[in-house]
């Protein structure tokens, strides 16, 4: 195929030498130079695409996992199929799942992500709770998340750095990311889709604000604006692209300088949609910015005293969120130890004199400063611009600017991990170039495309089930309230299902032990001790699941699914209470209680009486000799 007047492939592979420089120093390839298949922008794209489907593909042997419920299997919008559209981007994303219990919406700001939710719901219109469709779905939309970035990154730099050398970056970057173990949450939880959508119409913002400038048509910028807007009803992340836009296209424009008047119909069109969105948000979820709550599964930068909750100190919070950052650094680094699940206290309560936070922060004020420095030195190149883009989409999920309800997670990662493969690429260019090193470089980028590959595919079989992935994480998130609550509940689940006493006894201390872990971590989890209750009450210790019921609603006196096993472990307990004769005071107290919760409730009422006549019946006298 010819390309732009080259002629059929059949150059060697980097075949630099056909290069020449033109007269601004630029690299430009002669117009009867031939090329390599790889200069081929769709040919290297749909390759991209095909490598991340391969990567992903055993991913269509999972289950639905994690917040997929919330969006896709028991949310009542979604369900309903396309008649449930208009409920979606009419509601709080996550009311559909809650229902009547709004109470438990807790995150600061709620969330309006509508479009991948109204996409689900057409899919389960059309196929039902299908999770090989769904992930499917998944699948092919980061195939062609992979290749579209492709195709941006060389578009991007082509005029810096010609076509050849835009081709070997871009392609570097693209097959990094899309072999990159940090991304494996986002393909395999297809909750996550949002995620996806977010960076493919981002980048088409990108794409059209980069045509307005090669047509100067209106239609293109407004084009722009309608891309950002839609990726913003993805996920809110798309935000960061008002920064990446303008700083791609100072790169793309090298050596043009255009009059200010030529931005402004884009710089309108972005900031209007941006405006209307904005706008739309407020009137479906209203002004709802405002102090993080006292609730430790959505805001990790609080503190148990003893006997309340207390807000860490600006010291401690941005300690704890530079190590998380430093965190994010070393995930894109060294993927190995990987975890869906990264909620309190993975990161622990620390100060500036954790040598870790310390480290990190100065990492990152490098970075800054060499971003900085580049743009006054006017060097901003592929690295400068790499870290750019890493830094402006990670200050939005970086709890900087507003708390995100955790500390970090692998999914926020995927619009940041653009550009830390992008510097990287950036970084290993030079040695693309040069004829003595080119072959080392290929090797190298090929061995590290190989074991990341490698990992997200051994990674993607984790994801089989909620149980087998909790099981894996916990090894790596073991001070996660979160996950030991998560997977206590499952095994609890696993143990009533269980025909086998001794299997369901088994199952049902495993059960305890990551229970009260999780309520080790986080001493007011009312979740936590909602199932251990229950689980005690499965082991036949009714007491004590009276006890955890009792804390439980101590908590949220309206924790509704608390009170029924309240009333019956009381009842059970006075029961044993009245059998092995030991209290029977006791017994009236609990039964008494009991009926206060379900006054009709005719077994316990029966009960009641019984007692009530054997505290009437004198004791015996002791007998004699």
């Amino acid at each position: 195929m010819n390309i732009k007047g080259f002629g059929k492939s059949g150059s060697p592979l980097f075949n630099l030498m056909a290069m020449t420089k033109s007269a601004k120093g630029k690299a430009v390839i002669p117009k009867n130079a031939a090329t390599s298949w790889w200069l081929n922008p769709k040919k290297t794209a749909a390759i991209l695409a095909l490598i991340a489907f391969f990567v992903y593909c055993n991913t269509l042997a999972n289950d639905f996992v994690l917040d997929d419920s919330i969006v896709i299997t028991k949310n009542q919008f979604t369900t309903k199929g396309i008649s449930g559209i208009a409920d979606i981007f009419s509601h709080d994303t996550f009311t559909g799942y809650f229902a009547d219990n709004a109470e438990q919406l807790k995150i600061v700001g709620g969330r309006y992500r509508p479009l991948s939710v109204a996409f689900f719901a057409v899919l389960f219109q059309l196929f039902g709770a299908n999770s090989i469709v769904f992930h499917c779905w998944n699948i092919l939309l980061y195939a062609l998340c992979c290749g579209f970035l492709y195709l941006m990154l060389r578009k991007v730099f082509e005029p810096k750095l010609g076509n050849e050398n835009a081709a070997i970056l871009a392609g570097i970057s693209a097959l990094i990311y899309a072999v990159h173990p940090i991304h494996t949450e986002v393909v395999n939880n297809i909750k996550s889709n949002d995620e996806i959508l977010c960076m493919i119409l981002s980048l088409a913002s990108l794409h059209y604000a980069i045509k307005y400038f090669e047509t100067s048509k209106i239609n293109t910028a407004i084009m722009a604006g309608a891309s950002l807007f839609l990726a913003l009803l993805a996920k809110e992340n798309a935000v960061a692209f008002l920064a990446i836009i303008p700083a791609s296209l100072y790169v793309w424009q090298q050596g043009q300088h255009k009059k200010s008047g030529a931005y402004l119909p884009l710089m309108a069109s972005l900031g209007g949609f941006f405006l209307a969105y904005f706008l739309l948000r407020y009137a479906i979820l209203g002004w709802s910015f405002g102090e993080a709550p006292l609730d430790l599964i959505n805001n990790p930068f609080i503190k148990w005293d003893g006997a309340q909750w207390l807000h860490c100190s600006t010291g401690e919070r941005l300690a704890m969120t530079f190590l998380s950052l430093g965190k994010y650094l070393q995930l894109l680094v060294l993927p190995y130890s990987l975890s869906s699940d990264y909620y309190p206290r993975y990161i622990d309560m620390i100060s500036f004199g954790n040598p870790i936070a310390l480290v990190s922060l100065l990492a990152y004020l490098a970075l800054g400063g060499f971003v900085v420095y580049s743009l006054i030195k006017g060097r901003f190149g592929t690295v400068a611009y790499g870290v750019f883009f890493f830094l402006a989409s990670l200050f939005i999920v970086s709890n900087l600017l507003f708390p995100i309800g955790t500390n970090l997670a692998e999914r926020f990662a995927f619009m940041p991990s653009v550009g830390f493969c992008l510097a990287i690429a950036g970084l290993l260019l030079p040695f693309f170039t040069k004829k003595e090193t080119r072959s080392s470089a290929i090797i190298g980028v090929g061995m590290v495309a190989l074991l990341f590959a490698g990992r997200s595919f051994v990674r993607n079989s984790d994801y089989k089930s909620n149980l087998t992935l909790f099981s894996k994480d916990v090894e790596v998130a073991a001070n996660s309230a979160k996950m030991q609550n998560g997977l206590g509940a499952l095994l609890a689940g696993e143990a009533q299902k269980s025909q086998d006493a001794a299997r369901r006894a088994e199952l049902s201390n495993q059960a305890m032990e990551h229970l009260s872990k999780a309520i080790e971590i986080h001493p007011t989890y009312l979740e936590a001790f909602y199932m251990r209750g229950n689980v005690n009450f499965m082991l036949g210790k009714v007491e004590s699941a009276v006890e955890d019921y009792r804390k439980c609603l101590s908590i949220n006196p309206n924790f509704k699914q608390a009170h029924g096993n309240y009333a019956l472990a009381m009842r059970e307990t006075a029961k044993q209470l009245m059998e092995a004769k030991s209290d029977i005071p006791k017994a009236i107290i609990y039964l008494e209680e009991s009926l206060k919760l379900f006054p009709e409730e005719q077994e316990t009422a029966k009960l009641l009486e019984a007692v009530k006549a054997m505290q009437a019946v004198p004791a015996a006298p002791p007998s004699g000799n």
